[in-house]
């Protein structure tokens, strides 16, 4: 067997390994960052104490649907007030934490939820995770560092400090998100994700030269991934290179026949070229594809602006 071959191999089975090992380490998380007490919540309501011992039986057992339907009776406004001391937080925050599972993702009640569970129990690293995790979903990224601080300081899988880095990042914050990024760049070097995040970081601190050599990383390994060939178009626009973003934009556009994105960003690199007619056509193109009436306006307007008068 070659020298080469081996290499080539060797190179193949790491990666392998250090995929597995994130992911290894992001579901390792959820198992260990959950701590019970060794008995059932003693400090609750009188009427609640009958149905403790049958609501931490589930929770042991991981039926949440149970443990929100017992529970839901006393998380009500009728306790919110009473503080019966560590085992009605407890209670109140996993009966939340239980409702958030159970409730649909799609509308504000599992939102709802998991802040509660936090307030009450902010001491659970899955809890405070799952929290960062949906304000970082919803746009509201200022919010959710917080609760993914306390995720990170509790158990620091992956996944919680990555989304960390993005929250600071969507909070304005990038100079203390790259510092993070370029860690876990190192530790997971193949992980697509966290080099995107790098890139924008970077972008986001005016240093765009570093974001295209992460993006034209990222190009280079799957050519077919039309975010990677859009986002490369955006930043090299920026570094005055319209001839190069325009061939990855119209990568990006083939790869992705349904998104304006590309297009819009099109008619900034053709006006840049002076290639007028060139910008208007791509303009009609976002406008067909359903790029906001908004931004088809300010387009139109910017080619306007280059047309002979």
């Amino acid at each position: 067997m070659s020298t080469c071959l081996v290499t080539l191999l060797v190179m193949e089975t790491l990666h392998v390994i250090r995929r597995f090992l994130f992911c290894l380490l992001t579901v390792a998380a959820f198992g260990q960052s959950f701590h019970y007490p060794a008995q059932p919540p003693r400090d609750l309501p009188p009427a609640a104490q009958k149905v403790a011992k049958a609501w931490f039986d589930a929770l042991r057992a991981d039926d949440w649907k149970t443990v929100a339907r017992l529970g839901a009776p006393y998380t009500s406004v009728a306790y919110s007030a009473k503080d019966g001391g560590t085992d009605i937080r407890f209670f109140k925050g996993f009966t939340h934490y239980a409702a958030f599972l159970v409730a649909p993702k799609s509308g504000g009640k599992a939102l709802d939820h998991i802040l509660s569970a936090y307030r009450e129990v902010p001491d659970q690293g899955e809890i405070c995770y799952q929290a960062g995790r949906l304000l970082l979903e919803n746009d509201r990224p200022a919010e959710a560092i917080r609760p993914l601080e306390d995720a990170v300081r509790l158990y620091p899988f992956p996944s919680a400090r990555v989304d960390l880095a993005i929250a600071l990042n969507g909070a304005g914050r990038s100079s203390e998100a790259l510092p993070r990024l370029q860690q876990l760049d190192r530790e997971f070097p193949d992980n697509r994700r966290i080099r995107f995040d790098l890139a924008w970081a970077l972008t986001s601190l005016h240093r765009q030269g570093e974001a295209a050599v992460v993006l034209q990383g990222l190009v280079a390994k799957d050519p077919k991934d039309a975010h990677a060939h859009q986002e490369l178009g955006f930043v090299l626009i920026d570094l005055g290179k319209p001839v190069e973003a325009i061939v990855h934009l119209k990568a990006s556009a083939s790869l992705q026949p349904k998104d304006y994105h590309p297009w819009s960003e099109m008619v900034t690199a053709f006006l840049a070229l002076n290639q007028v007619s060139e910008a208007r056509m791509a303009m009609e193109k976002a406008r067909t594809l359903g790029a906001p009436e908004s931004l088809v306006t300010a387009l139109k307007r910017e080619i306007q602006d280059r047309e002979p008068r």
